[in-house]
């Protein structure tokens, strides 16, 4: 290449700029001067410059060697430099792959919380309602027999919480007993409400105000 095209902003200095120019480092010599009081890019040639040919100047600018230099009213010497860094990439658009067909056979709990986590379904559909069937309520415990009354319902896939998983040292997970067919808007709802701050300034995982399940019943 023998141009090149420099822009620049900054912001928040201690004074005016009084000048901005293109440095070589380490000897910090001079190389090219920079308008600071237009906006867009300026051209910059490499043509050859004190000691440095043009061949030397784009191997500088290459290598990083080549950096931005502003002066201001207070630091007439530098007050700040940037330096470039060279970027890969081609200006010519290269369509990606198509995707791979979607299969709808073989849905697996995995794919289920994904495609919940990016999708809006308008009302209980079929489709949501299959695929909100793989999500499953799970009884909270401490330890092995510490279940009692608690649960929880995941809204995502979890797969610590699985047996083998690393949610409870002891591995074997948590117990799934039942699956989410409707309703959910409702669940996301809760999660979404108000958590009561913890004794650490953490949230704890307390509801603020509380949310009061009125009636369960087992079908």
């Amino acid at each position: 290449g023998s141009v090149a095209a420099v822009n620049f902003s900054v912001s928040n200095l201690s004074t005016p700029i009084t000048s901005a120019h293109l440095r070589i480092s380490p000897s910090g010599d001079f190389v090219f001067n920079l308008p600071y009081d237009t906006v867009g890019a300026t051209q910059w040639l490499f043509l050859p410059t004190g000691s440095y040919s043009s061949s030397a100047l784009l191997a500088a600018l290459k290598s990083g060697n080549i950096f931005v230099g502003i002066d201001t009213a207070r630091y007439p010497t530098g007050e700040v430099r940037g330096t470039f860094i060279q970027g890969a990439g081609s200006p010519t658009f290269t369509a990606p792959a198509a995707p791979p067909a979607v299969v709808l056979n073989n849905i697996t709990a995995t794919d289920a919380a994904r495609l919940l986590t990016l999708a809006h379904f308008a009302g209980d559909s079929a489709a949501e309602l299959t695929l909100r069937a793989l999500l499953d309520p799970g009884m909270a415990r401490g330890g092995p027999d510490t279940a009692t009354s608690d649960f929880y319902i995941c809204i995502t896939d979890t797969p610590e919480n699985d047996f083998g998983g690393r949610r409870n040292a002891d591995g074997q997970g948590f117990a799934a007993f039942g699956k989410i067919t409707r309703g959910m808007d409702v669940i996301r709802k809760i999660q979404a409400s108000p958590v009561k701050p913890g004794p650490d300034g953490r949230n704890s995982q307390s509801l603020e105000p509380p949310i009061t399940i009125l009636s369960a019943r087992r079908k």
